[in-house]
């Protein structure tokens, strides 16, 4: 496998809708496999390194966290006059 191979199925994964995270998890997968065939010295590159990846959105989780107010409640509801 070439880079060039790796940049058409970027596009082809782009051209079917995938979305900026589905590509990079993909890309991110291809790139595992290709350093683990490296470092078994089945192949002599990782095609994948170079290869520009979406990084819209990259650093957006959908975990929801605590505000401010919210964690203070939280860490003030316990009774702490039990070790309970």
């Amino acid at each position: 496998m070439k880079r060039s191979h790796v940049i058409a199925y970027s596009d082809e994964l782009e051209l079917r809708g995938n979305s900026p995270a589905t590509m990079r998890r993909k890309l991110s997968a291809l790139s595992s496999l290709y350093q683990y065939l490296c470092n078994a010295n089945a192949v002599h590159i990782n095609p994948v390194s170079g290869v520009k990846r979406n990084t819209e959105g990259a650093n957006q989780g959908n975990t929801p966290s605590l505000g401010d107010e919210e964690s203070k409640a939280l860490l003030s509801s316990p009774d702490v006059s039990t070790p309970k």
